[in-house]
């Protein structure tokens, strides 16, 4: 695979592998984000209580118990989702900005130039291009994480369970989620 970027004189290999695994995948529900706790603290808690009795006594009687959960199970859904809504998810500020796209793709056409005529002036500039890329990305990261910071010393003294939440964040760093494939039966 020439067209791949790795700082190395070396090219990767791509081979393609078949693995039949018998797992059942379930499709991912759209999460519509955290329910608005703090506005049952307003008025809206009153206009929230009124619409669920309101809900609540005009269902129907059923003889089976668990058909009567599902309706309640239901009707406070919907009603919550009338009334109080949803917070929305707060959109996650990453390092990796449009100013480092454009340096990486600016190192991949120079790599590119020294795959189709590797002489000295088109290395050079590989070379040129991948220090400028080292380097815008390092400047970046470092902004992030300041600004990150700077958040969290922000928090310190007025929101205690933020602030210890996002330290604890920068202290452990990253942890990947992990799928985890179970049979019920042995091999």
């Amino acid at each position: 695979m020439k067209g791949s970027s790795a700082i190395s004189d070396h090219f990767l290999v791509r081979a393609k592998i078949n693995i039949r695994l018998s797992t059942e995948w379930r499709k991912k529900q759209k999460h519509k984000g955290k329910i608005d706790r703090d506005a049952l603290k307003t008025s809206t808690a009153k206009v929230y209580q009124e619409k669920l009795i309101s809900k609540i006594q005009n269902m129907h009687e059923r003889p089976n118990i668990n058909e009567i959960w599902k309706e309640i199970e239901q009707t406070i859904k919907t009603t919550v989702e009338d009334v109080l809504g949803y917070i929305p998810e707060k959109t996650r500020k990453m390092w990796f900005n449009e100013e480092c796209k454009r340096a990486l793709h600016e190192k991949d056409r120079a790599r590119m130039k020294v795959l189709h005529d590797p002489n000295e002036d088109n290395k050079r500039l590989l070379a040129l291009k991948q220090r400028e890329v080292k380097k815008v990305i390092r400047s970046s990261k470092r902004i992030w994480e300041k600004e990150r910071i700077q958040n969290i010393e922000n928090n310190r003294n007025s929101h205690s369970k933020i602030f210890f939440r996002k330290a604890n964040e920068v202290r452990h760093g990253y942890k990947p989620r992990t799928n985890v494939m179970r049979k019920s039966e042995p091999f």
